[in-house]
């Protein structure tokens, strides 16, 4: 049976920004946690934290940037498990949608609504509502890449938990309208990019 796959994404067409992926495996399925980093400051905002806390640390490290921020896609523990360990390590505040329930946590967090900007550096992320698989799910948009957690994958959605409708409108308003070049970073599976998912992914 054929089987389709997204292109593979190329980071050649922002110099702004570079995008680190730690993906590990979380209950025997792979979970993805990334690294923003802002390329004029070497500011970075850690998105979701998975299982491996330590390797993000061990990235930070080997990239020499400075965490300022962790953002919070949704709380299911397969992306919120090394919170704790990472407020501790790198005093970063911590974003999670008004709507959202709230993860173990070390530390306050800061809780965002649709529009809301939280900069990192010279870059200004953006919240998106994407609920459905969770109340207060929501993806992240900065320049040419949104990070969309559960709510979209190459080819699929994330399971609707809470509303079908609900996540399909949400993605379809909030991420699919976006231009078709933008890449999408989600919580799981390959990269892909807003045109690539408007001509294939079966449920829109």
């Amino acid at each position: 049976m054929e089987q389709w796959e997204p292109n593979p994404v190329k980071q050649d067409g922002d110099t702004k920004f570079d995008v680190i992926t730690v993906s590990v495996p979380f209950g025997g399925w792979p979970v993805n946690a990334y690294i923003l980093i802002c390329k004029a400051t070497d500011e970075a905002a850690i998105i979701d934290t998975a299982a491996s806390p330590e390797l993000i640390l061990k990235q930070l490290d080997t990239h020499k940037v400075n965490p300022t921020a962790i953002l919070l896609t949704h709380s299911h523990k397969d992306h919120t498990d090394g919170l704790p360990r990472l407020q501790k390590a790198t005093g970063c505040n911590t974003y999670i949608h008004k709507n959202e329930p709230k993860p173990q946590t070390a530390a306050k967090l800061h809780e965002v609504i649709h529009s809301d900007v939280v900069s990192i550096g010279d870059l200004m992320v953006t919240v998106l509502d994407t609920p459905g698989h969770t109340p207060g799910g929501c993806s992240f948009l900065t320049k040419s890449a949104a990070f969309v957690g559960d709510a979209i994958f190459a080819g699929s959605v994330g399971g609707p938990n809470i509303s079908y409708q609900d996540e399909i409108n949400s993605v379809r308003d909030n991420i699919l309208a976006l231009p078709d070049d933008v890449r999408l970073y989600p919580g799981h599976g390959p990269s892909t990019t807003v045109g690539e998912e408007k001509l294939h992914n079966p449920f829109f």
